[in-house]
């Protein structure tokens, strides 16, 4: 045997050493307990072996035809349950598609359950202001002294290219003990998989799952879960031949062998098994226990093979304990074929190199690619095209692009039932209605049961989608204020306008805008079917702080330049914080605080001490300080005549 890993075999040895022979008990522990401080040994890799079933049914969400599953399951703790979409802080959700929610927001990605069924659900949800639990969940039926994988696929719900958002950033805790943290889960736009190994003690049948959201809620941290699984996980079963075997019913005896790699056990318990209806359920081979099984008796029809292993005769006999390994196919061709069918007019059916597209009976002889000699009898029925047709009704969607639209197929006439539907490529479906749709037009194809088809084109009136346009971005001086506007397609329209602290009106369709610094101003318009549109403009504030102190004042009463002040745009200004006036030798001949923007009459009047200075050169000193809180210090000279 060659083993692939030779570290990961020396790895597991250690981990496993502990074990007894097949005939000790399977309690006595892996690892000693005076080695172990917690309630569990983590491996932090995931499985490089062969898996067993998954031992978690709860953990995929389930499924359901509505969007939103419509009760609460009651498994995140510190947040709410929430019946529509988007959920906001500190909620969550289970749905099967984000992109079916009307207000779903233009940061959000439209994402599906990570699963082959359109009908699957997953959890979404929208992180708390601070750090917690969201999911906690028991799982029972473990095995101990196994080793166990889990794993589970998040999401981060902001779209690639997003910026300025926090990224989700999330732990699993087992039994209360943190055992894997994902890091900043990626804006990837899909489903990221994260897993670890871990070797539960002796004694342990049962344990709880924590999911932890460690980073703060707010402008992102928003995301989905699915596929949460705990598997048993063993070394590497492998079966050969491997993949689909074709024989022929006279072939003789074929062995199948079971290879093991890497196996820490110190003695492999194998079980053969066999499934008959495309591996649905699956029977076990009486006395199939050694690595080889040997086929004699073959009849017409597919089969497929497996093993199950095991380090112990008691682990073999629970699904919880064992691993499966991959499948191998059979396929007995039969030497004789009876097949009868119809086609509709038109269409032809093939046996090897023969299409036949009349009514009759027909024979062939056949010899397939691994040699086995069959013969094909064909009763074939070809009906005239009976010209389906259909009656339909649509149901536009509220907004355009929100895939809320809906084609129903209320009747089908002139056909064979059963139907199949199909909306222009894809896939064909049984169910009559076609959902989250928001296309114009659509074409709608019906086939019956004998392959009859019949070709509609669906109109659906989609409404235009809602605009709303702010205009270039502005430039505005300190101090200067503006009236937003903005220009839509629709009438009617809610306003909301962020953010809130330049605004005089968070609400009217014209607010006043006041910036202190540069802004990005951002609009999102609600009509009234609830579609959404946003835009934003960028404003940028020139802070040159223009002051302005004359160099000349004559106090003497006529009512012109009697006063010497400082003076600036009132708007820009709060005050004065103080202005101080000096002589030549620097001591101080006025000072006042707190003095209006352009008041005269508060500036200094040119007295000191009751008697008015003689003329010449001074020196001033002002403190200026502006609407976003710089204040400016402005010194110069103004000369004083009499």
């Amino acid at each position: 045997m060659q083993l692939k890993s030779p570290c990961l075999f020396l790895l597991l040895v250690v981990l496993f050493s502990t074990l007894l022979l097949s005939s000790r008990s399977t309690s006595e522990p892996l690892v000693p307990e005076a080695e172990k401080t917690s309630s569990f040994l983590m491996m932090n890799d995931t499985c490089t072996g062969s898996l067993g079933e998954n031992i978690f049914e709860d953990g995929d969400f389930g499924r359901g035809a509505t969007n939103i599953l419509p009760n609460d399951p009651g498994i995140a703790p510190d947040y709410s349950y929430v019946t529509f979409g988007p959920p906001q802080d500190g909620s969550y959700t289970i749905t099967n598609a984000t992109g079916a929610w009307p207000g779903l927001f233009p940061t959000w990605i439209d994402l599906q359950d990570n699963s082959s069924s359109p009908d699957g659900y997953m959890m979404v949800v929208n992180a708390s202001f601070s750090p917690g639990v969201f999911y906690r969940q028991q799982i029972t039926g473990l095995c101990e002294n196994t080793l166990y994988e889990f794993s589970a696929d998040v999401a981060n719900l902001i779209a690639q290219g997003v910026t300025g958002h926090i990224f989700p950033n999330v732990s699993f805790f087992i039994n209360d003990e943190e055992a894997f943290t994902t890091g900043n889960v990626p804006q990837t736009n899909d489903w990221n998989t994260y897993g670890f190994t871990f070797i539960t003690d002796p004694g342990t049948t049962s344990l709880t799952l924590s999911i932890r959201n460690n980073a703060p809620g707010g402008i992102g941290n928003d995301l989905a879960l699915d596929n949460i699984t705990f598997r048993p996980c063993g070394p590497d079963a492998v079966i050969t031949p491997v993949g689909i075997n074709f024989v022929c019913l006279d072939n003789d005896p074929v062995t199948i062998s079971a290879e093991v790699f890497n196996s820490p056990f110190a003695q492999d318990f194998i079980q053969w098994e066999i499934s008959t209806n495309g591996g649905q359920s699956w029977s076990v081979i009486p006395g199939a226990s050694d690595l080889s099984y040997i086929i004699t008796d073959f009849a017409s029809g597919t089969y497929l093979y497996r093993f199950q292993l095991a380090a112990s005769p008691e682990n073999l006999n629970n699904d919880k304990c064992r691993v499966l390994s991959e499948t191998a196919t059979i396929i007995v061709v039969p030497l004789e074929y009876s097949v009868t069918d119809t086609i509709c007019a038109g269409a032809s059916y093939s046996v090897g190199n023969s299409a036949y597209t009349a009514s009759g009976i027909y024979v062939d002889s056949l010899i397939s690619t691994i040699g086995c000699d069959s013969i094909v009898t064909l009763d074939l029925t070809v009906v005239p095209d009976p010209n389906i047709m259909a009656d339909i009704s649509v149901i536009p969607p509220a907004c355009a692009s929100d895939g809320t639209g809906s084609i129903n197929i209320t009747a089908v006439r002139n056909g064979s039932p059963p139907y199949e539907y199909q909306l222009d490529d894809l896939p064909p479906q049984s169910q009559r209605s076609f959902n989250q749709l928001d296309k114009n037009s659509y074409t709608l194809t019906i086939r019956d049961r004998f392959g009859c088809s019949g070709v509609q084109t669906v109109e659906i009136p989609v409404p235009p989608a809602l605009e709303v346009d702010l205009g270039e971005d502005i430039s505005l001086a300190l101090g200067e204020s503006t009236v937003l506007s903005a220009v839509s397609n629709y009438q009617n329209l809610q306003y909301q306008w962020s953010p809130a602290d330049v605004l005089d009106c968070e609400t009217c369709s014209r607010p006043n805008l006041l910036p202190l610094e540069d802004q990005v101003i951002v609009l999102e318009v609600t009509n009234e079917f609830g579609c959404t549109a946003t835009d934003s403009i960028r404003v940028v504030v020139s802070k040159d702080y223009p002051i302005y102190a004359p160099n000349v004042f004559s106090p003497n009463d006529d009512g012109i330049n009697d006063f010497f002040t400082i003076y600036a745009r009132s708007n820009a200004v709060t005050d004065i914080q103080k202005l101080m006036i000096f002589d030549r030798w620097g001591k101080i001949l006025f000072e006042r605080s707190n003095i209006p923007v352009n008041s005269e009459i508060d500036g200094w009047d040119g007295f000191v001490n009751g008697k008015l200075a003689a003329s010449g050169v001074y020196v001033f000193v002002a403190d200026i300080s502006f609407i976003d809180g710089v204040v400016r210090q402005h010194a110069g000279s103004v000369a004083l005549i009499q």
